[in-house]
């Protein structure tokens, strides 16, 4: 399977992520296989940081074929 792009969507809070999944969605992203999940430190942006506010980062892999 080609791709034409290839990206990730990801947030903090799971029901934003989803938010912005669906609306990819309605643009022609389709979600490639699952949710990954990580527990670690995190700026607001979601960036890692070591300073950062520890929580859970959530990550959809998307793609337009």
């Amino acid at each position: 399977m080609i791709y034409k792009e290839y990206g990730v969507i990801s947030g903090l809070n799971l029901a934003n992520m989803i938010d912005a999944v669906d609306q990819a969605i309605l643009k022609g992203w389709q979600p490639l296989g699952g949710v990954a999940i990580t527990f670690g430190k995190f700026a607001p942006s979601g960036e890692p940081s070591e300073i950062g506010k520890q929580g859970i980062l959530y990550a959809q892999a998307v793609a337009k074929l």
